[in-house]
């Protein structure tokens, strides 16, 4: 399905539906009318100790070579594409690099997600920011026909569009890009949609969607939480109108880790998206 106003594709980031598995990831978002999957490789220490529990439609690092070529023949059946992978390893574990472009690359993927450290006091953001270049420099440096993409997300040195910007200056935004994730920055990093775009510019590769405010909780005091898309503190449809005319035409990636049915979340988001984009 593509959601109207600048013809977007609708996306689902998989871990969103993670207790489906892969098969029944693509059938369900098939079923709904999504056009597009972003998968998640983790390896199978990290899915072992994941605090949200076990992950079933994740591409396993160390089944690669099993888990791609048939999460491709699924998606090929269903008529669905790849929009991205997230590396979900260490950014320095330079072995990972080769297996996991080579598995964005089956899957006809357009770009690969990597992920920015936790900001550490001790070093200091400049210190951490050249590391990170560094490190990117050398996915870039295999990345021939794939975006290098960095999320702006909370707990990392890049809760920003600005930080995550600051992250990629100079690099060539063909080759490197940003997931801008707005409803992160209601949690940390906030700035206006216009400054975030802004900063962005010509590296935003894709834009994820969920949504989330703070509230007070008797026991808590201020505690935030995710929600609705038609029910948190960031306006969609003023990003919507801010991404048609920034000329974005790139997917849109539901991204909704409530413990919801499967079904019931990806519908809503679907059936919200196509009621503000007209």
């Amino acid at each position: 399905m593509m959601v109207s106003r600048a013809s977007w594709d609708l996306g689902l980031f998989a871990p969103s539906v993670s207790s489906l598995s892969a098969a029944e990831t693509i059938a369900l978002a098939a079923h709904h009318g999504y056009r597009c999957l972003e998968w998640r490789i983790q390896t199978a220490e990290a899915l072992a100790r994941s605090p949200w529990g076990p992950a079933h439609n994740a591409l396993v690092f160390e089944r690669l070579a099993e888990d791609v070529p048939q999460a491709a023949t699924w998606m090929r059946q269903a008529g669905l594409a790849t929009c991205g992978v997230q590396a979900d390893v260490p950014l320095e574990q330079l072995d990972a690099i080769a297996p996991i472009l080579a598995a964005a690359r089956a899957l006809g993927a357009p770009l690969v997600r990597v992920g920015a450290p936790a900001f550490d006091p001790a070093a200091g953001y400049l210190a951490q920011r050249d590391a990170f270049r560094q490190r990117f420099m050398a996915w870039l440096a295999a990345g021939a026909g794939l975006r290098i993409c960095v999320e702006n997300h909370f707990d990392t040195i890049a809760p920003s569009a600005t930080l995550a910007a600051d992250l990629l200056r100079d690099f060539d935004p063909a080759r490197a890009g940003i997931i801008w994730d707005p409803a992160n920055t209601v949690l940390e990093g906030s700035e206006r949609p216009e400054l975030a775009l802004d900063q962005i510019g010509e590296y935003l590769a894709e834009v994820h969607i969920k949504n989330g405010l703070w509230r007070v909780e008797e026991t808590k005091g201020w505690a935030f939480a995710w929600c609705c898309l038609d029910e948190g503190m960031l306006a969609w449809p003023q990003v919507l109108g801010l991404l048609a005319g920034a000329g974005y035409a790139g997917p849109l990636v539901v991204e909704d880790y409530r413990p919801l049915e499967p079904g019931v979340k990806v519908a809503h988001a679907r059936d919200y998206l196509c009621s503000i984009a007209v």
